[in-house]
């Protein structure tokens, strides 16, 4: 988990990258009128996205000793309640990356999940 931290606290600081994303997540067409290349990015985004959603897959496969097609179900509720205890807004456009990190050490450590 420190690992995928640190390369996305590495790779979210390019300060224009960060900008873009966070301008796409908040109103995806002034982003487009603004001059982002927006399909670019949310392309960079979701292939991202889906990379590390593969790696908890595997992850959660080799924690289970299983592989089950609902062993992940309603974990996204998890992440989304790690987030928003992080500080991060629903509505989109705020939110920082060690915010989330924090919610969901707080989400582990309580027993919240």
């Amino acid at each position: 988990m420190l690992a995928v931290y640190a390369i996305g606290h590495v790779v979210l600081q390019p300060y224009q990258a960060r900008r873009y994303a966070y301008a796409i997540g908040g109103n995806e067409q002034a982003a487009r009128l603004s001059g982002v290349n927006v399909p670019l990015y949310k392309t960079a985004v979701y292939s991202v996205a889906g990379l590390l959603s593969g790696l908890a897959g595997v992850l959660l496969t080799a924690r289970l000793n299983s592989a089950q097609p609902v062993a992940g179900l309603m974990y996204e509720l998890d992440a989304i309640a790690a987030t928003v205890i992080g500080g991060t807004s629903l509505l989109g456009g705020e939110g920082k990356l060690i915010g989330t990190l924090v919610g969901a050490l707080i989400m582990g450590c309580c027993g919240m999940a």
